[in-house]
């Protein structure tokens, strides 16, 4: 005989446990809050507010040190500010999977024992910082022990230039992290636009560095990375790449960056890399190298610079193919030449050759290190007579005595192009 109770409480007794189990594995319903709409402080909201939530900014907000530590969206409504009160950290996310875009976010405190930021990321994944503008930071976007996010489409400025370097800190800073894009970002005024240290897989895509104190880039110890079509422009050091290798430069520019010993583009102990594409105008050295070795430098341009290319004699087996030089003080220099790193197919303003079958390739060749260069190198104050007609008997020598006159380097078909 069927017991219809003992069904009927089997049933509700499932029912009981299907819920609990819904209840424990499904995520609550995430809600929209507007800070507008409430009395509450940002720190209260935030600090309320569940898992997923996604938090509406307006108004100015006065803050310190706000901790984010679940998942959430933070959206700025225009003219909405959050304010640092330059008193010290204002936001530091330590869990996965937040999202900051449109916010306004300025004044940072600034030290020397900590490093302040507007935004701190620490050991977390999968955030992404979108449309932000950051004024008056000592460190703008701060991330440590990061991986799988995205800083994108971000405005970082200092804006209060009378500060010591020391008071200034980075635009983006990245410390030991891993996979990050980095894209269409703009950072202006920083001690460093960019810097990297134990930073891998980073793809670094169409962001300006502007006007920074020190380097408009600056990384080390960080392989696997691409820098695509990037602008680095009127920063005081350019940019500096150290101890890396596998390094990808492709589509950038480097402009103005003139101050006396100084280069665009500072290689230091760099292996197994390509720079290609890239355009170097207007800079007091545009490449320096240092102890690096099998780089490969194709069809960039160089143009209006006092020195194209400076390689010193620790550096090997580098290639430079159908690139340009023009209009340069000197396109290449170097203290000693290694006869490894080899110069093919590239175009010379200066070169004085002839193609009499008209292949674009010269018919004879082309060296590019000038002989008044290697007299500079052992007196530099020689460089004083640059313009003199002594100089100018020089190089004539150089053009009619290359038997002679033995440059240390040599490209067998200079690129020639017919009008």
């Amino acid at each position: 005989m069927i017991n219809i109770k003992q069904i009927f409480n089997n049933m509700i007794r499932s029912f009981f446990v299907i819920i609990f189990f819904f209840a424990l594995f499904v995520e609550p319903y995430a809600e929209t809050i507007y800070t507008e709409n409430t009395n509450r402080s940002l720190q209260e909201i935030l600090k309320s507010s569940k898992a997923n939530d996604i938090i509406v900014v307006a108004g100015h907000h006065k803050v310190t040190d706000i901790v984010i530590d679940k998942p959430l969206t933070i959206r700025g409504l225009p003219g909405s500010i959050i304010d640092g009160q330059n008193q010290g950290q204002i936001i530091t996310i330590i869990s996965d999977n937040v999202t900051l875009e449109d916010l306004t976010i300025k004044n940072s405190g600034r030290g020397h024992m900590r490093d302040f930021s507007a935004i701190r990321l620490f050991k977390v994944s999968n955030c992404k910082i979108i449309n932000n503008t950051i004024l008056d930071s000592f460190f703008g976007i701060h991330l440590e022990e990061v991986s799988n996010s995205y800083i994108l489409k971000n405005y970082i400025e200092n804006l209060n230039t009378s500060f010591r370097q020391s008071k200034m800190g980075n635009g983006i800073h990245l410390w030991n992290s891993n996979d990050i894009v980095i894209k269409n970002n703009t950072i202006v005024s920083h001690r460093d636009g960019l810097y990297f240290e134990f930073a891998e897989n980073i793809v670094i895509e169409n962001n300006k560095s502007l006007n920074n104190f020190r380097y408009g880039l600056h990384f080390m110890f960080s392989d696997g990375n691409s820098f695509v079509d990037n602008q680095f422009v009127n920063n005081a050091g350019g940019v500096a790449v150290m101890y890396s290798r596998s390094i990808n430069m492709v589509g950038n520019t480097f402009e103005y960056h003139t101050n006396p010993g100084t280069s665009s583009l500072l290689l230091k102990d760099i292996k197994s890399s390509e720079i290609s594409n890239n355009s170097f105008y207007g800079n007091f050295v545009s490449v320096y190298m240092d102890s690096s070795d099998e780089i490969k430098f194709k069809k960039n341009n160089f143009i209006n610079n006092g020195i194209g290319i400076r390689i010193l004699g620790s550096s090997y087996k580098n290639h430079f193919e159908q690139n340009r030089f023009i209009a340069n003080v000197f396109d290449v220099t170097t203290n000693r030449a290694d006869k490894s790193n080899k110069f093919n197919e590239n175009f010379w303003d200066d070169y004085v050759g002839y193609d009499l079958d008209n292949d674009n390739l010269g018919d004879i060749p082309h060296y590019p290190v000038r002989l008044y260069s290697m007299i500079v190198e052992k007196f530099p104050n020689s460089v004083l007579f640059l313009e003199s007609y002594m100089v100018h008997i020089i190089d004539l020598m150089e053009i009619y005595l290359p038997a002679i006159i033995k440059s240390p380097y040599i490209d067998q078909n200079p690129k020639v192009l017919h009008s």
